[in-house]
């Protein structure tokens, strides 16, 4: 009973991610702005401090398949 746990817990974790995807990149984006920066390494290489909610997505999606290829493995 307890080796599904895990998988279930990863499988959460990656419709969590897919379904707030927007309120977290949002989140991340505004987080990593109050971070103290080098500044001239910002302004020289113009750096952007965002996330795409494709990525996040993209992210759900890694863990959703990891957690069903652990879930596979451990029936065997």
């Amino acid at each position: 009973m307890s080796k599904f746990f895990g998988p279930a817990i990863g499988i959460g974790l990656g419709v969590f991610i897919i379904i707030f995807k927007n309120n977290l990149s949002t989140f991340i984006e505004r987080f990593y702005n109050k971070l103290p920066k080098y500044e001239d390494g910002v302004k020289t290489f113009n750096v952007k401090f965002s996330i795409r909610p494709f990525f996040l997505e993209a992210l759900g999606l890694v863990i959703i398949v990891f957690s069903i290829a652990g879930f596979i493995i451990n029936l065997g």
